[in-house]
Order: C-alpha cells, then structure tokens, then sequence
C-alpha cells in the first residue's frame, strides 16, 4: 500500500473514531456559572445544549451533588418539564436542529438567607454516556441592601398556614414594624405598617413570601401559601 492510501485510511479512520465519540452539542454559556442571585427572588440560571448536528438528539443528565445553602428553595426544568427539588437523572424532550434547544435550568429563591452552595450534574448524548460534560453551578448570595441582618428564628410565627383572607404575624417579645408580602417573581405585593396582619383576600393561589420587621431592626422572612 503506497503512502498516499494510508495517509487517506489513517484519516478515515480518525475521522470515523472522532464523530463517534464528540457529542453534536455545544454548551452555553459553558460548563461553569457563577452568579450572585437576589436574596428574595426567585433566579434562573440555564446552560444551554445548542444541536449541531444535522439530525436530532436526546440528551440525559445524572446529579453529582446537591450543595445549596441548608434553607433555600430550588427546582431544576429541563426541555419540556419542570420539577421541585432536582431529580437524581432524566432524559429531556428530543432536540431538533434548528428548533429550541436543550437546557438545564436551576432554580434558586434563596428566601432572605444570604449564602453560598453549588450544583454539578453530567450532561450527556443519549448513546455516548460516557462522552459528556459536567455542569457546575455556582451560587452566592449577599445580605438584602438596608437589612443589618437576616433571622429566621422562632421569634416570627405567621398564621394561619395556607392562608385565604388575613395573614397574622406573631412577634415574641417585639413589636411589627413592617409587613412586606412578595410573590415568588420577587415583586411586592402588598406593605403593611405598625399592623400585626396584612390582607390577603386579594392575592391569587400561589406561593408568597412576608418579610417582617420588627421593633429591633431584625428582618426575618417566611413562605406561606395563599388558598
């Protein structure tokens, strides 16, 4: 065999060995977020699974661990679904070239707890299991701008709990200064000063979020549904 065939078969080969085992996706932003996230906002961070191929694709995940600040809430949606709390591992929705791509999308409301955690899951083509990538979230939080502190003590008792017309707030020892409730995209939706309630007759079913201040500075914020 002369050198210019087994230059060609040398190359074929590489070329066949290469697509067999590269993923047909590309990531973005990247592998790695780092974010600082709002302390009583709920925050999306997706990664992006972009296809490059010319034909569809499936794409899996697997968790690595889970390192999220001990108290706040988070949820985990991928292409075509979403969950509470993030599943030990899935396959999302086909991916289509030229159509949406495939994410990950970690969800943090940190609930007025300054702190830092991290996610790592394994991202993978569906067929080269052991070709794929591992995704590391980042996440930080500061102490809410104007609050000397964030407590989340037994001294707050909120009631009742699901609430439908008045929400109370029971402070040992303390008196309420003010009442702020917010829904779970962050807006304020209702303020309340020198009360030891708030109305919420109003509001939609959903999931709510009272920070209260008390007579000492001390700010302390508690979830509560509304029926």
């Amino acid at each position: 065999m002369n050198n210019k065939k087994v230059l060609f078969f040398s190359l074929l080969f590489f070329w066949v060995g290469t697509s067999l085992y590269a993923n047909d996706y590309v990531l973005t932003p990247g592998k790695i977020r780092t974010d600082t996230v709002p302390i009583n906002n709920t925050t999306i961070l997706d990664i992006y699974q972009h296809d490059t191929a010319q034909h569809s694709i499936r794409i899996g995940w697997t968790l690595i661990s889970n390192n999220l600040y001990p108290g706040w809430d988070f949820s985990l949606c991928v292409l075509g679904v979403c969950w509470t709390g993030i599943p030990q591992s899935g396959i999302m929705d086909t991916v289509h070239p030229g159509g949406l791509d495939g994410f990950l999308g970690l969800n943090v409301m940190p609930n007025g707890i300054a702190g830092t955690g991290q996610v790592r899951i394994y991202v993978y083509q569906v067929g080269y299991e052991t070709q794929g990538d591992t995704l590391t979230w980042n996440v930080s939080t500061p102490v809410a701008t104007g609050i000397s502190e964030v407590y989340n003590d037994n001294t707050i008792r909120i009631f009742p709990v699901p609430a439908t017309d008045v929400l109370n707030i029971q402070s040992t020892g303390l008196s309420v200064r003010e009442i702020m409730v917010g829904n779970i995209s962050g807006e304020t939706v209702s303020v309340r000063q020198n009360s030891s309630s708030v109305p919420v007759e109003n509001l939609p079913a959903g999931i709510y979020f009272v920070t209260v201040r008390t007579s000492d500075e001390r700010t302390s914020v508690l979830k509560f549904s509304k029926l």
